[in-house]
């Protein structure tokens, strides 16, 4: 917890963790167990996407069946069902590159409010607008307590700065293709109001490395060599 809440008598755990509660306000209900045993003891991911692909007939016959629910329109399904082919074979670049697919048509199953990288921030209170002025939309980012909220469409009256840029511009600073001050330089980015807000905004973000697989099983959980260029 950031030390603005740590000392909160009315956060602090009770009954369970600090993670566990949140799962449970996240889930929107008192614990993470949803009554149902099956969930409650499954197989790891690697041993449960091998019994998928075994049940569904193999790889080919899988990735066969998901290119059918993709050409209907049922990308959630295929996104999860793919993704236990990967998990039973990380190599199976057909069944990737379906699933990739699935999470971007037509439109993407994962996005961050106005399209902002998210990481951990401080704890300082800070408010500012964020223009698109390619798409046309505002949003209203907030940092408070060490959240970073993004509201889409909105204004706010005592923001700290508002920002105008294209959303490929955005894309580029988070990508670290050029960093936000380079942007301003270039006259890609234009800053209204306290510049020095945004520019604590960017030094409180955290890099994390990536050091662990998401989309696919650990390789010491698959016990296979690592692959050339990862």
């Amino acid at each position: 917890m950031p030390k603005s809440l740590a000392s909160t008598w009315h956060v602090r755990g009770y009954y369970g963790t600090v993670s566990h509660n949140a799962k449970s306000v996240y889930q929107r209900y008192i614990g993470w167990y949803d009554a149902n045993p099956a969930n409650l003891n499954p197989l790891p991911p690697v041993e449960h996407g091998r019994k998928y692909v075994e049940y569904m007939g193999g790889a080919a016959a899988a990735v066969g069946r998901a290119r059918e629910d993709f050409a209907r329109g049922e990308y959630r399904f295929v996104a999860e069902a793919m993704s236990h082919v990967v998990f039973a074979d990380p190599a199976n670049a057909e069944a990737r590159q379906l699933g990739a697919d699935a999470l971007d048509e037509p439109r993407p199953l994962l996005r961050l409010p106005g399209g902002a990288a998210q990481r951990r921030e401080g704890g300082r209170s800070a408010s500012r607008h964020q223009l698109f002025s390619d798409l046309d939309h505002c949003y209203v980012a907030n940092l408070e307590n060490s959240a970073l909220t993004c509201l889409a469409d909105r204004r706010s009256d005592d923001a700290d700065a508002t920002v105008t840029l294209e959303r490929a511009v955005l894309s580029r600073v988070v990508l670290r293709e050029m960093t936000f001050a380079d942007a301003v330089e270039r006259g890609l980015v234009r800053v209204d109001g306290d510049a020095a807000k945004v520019a604590e905004l960017f030094d409180l973000l955290d890099d994390f490395s990536l050091m662990f697989e998401v989309l696919e099983p650990k390789r010491e959980s698959r016990g296979a060599p690592e692959r050339p260029g990862s």
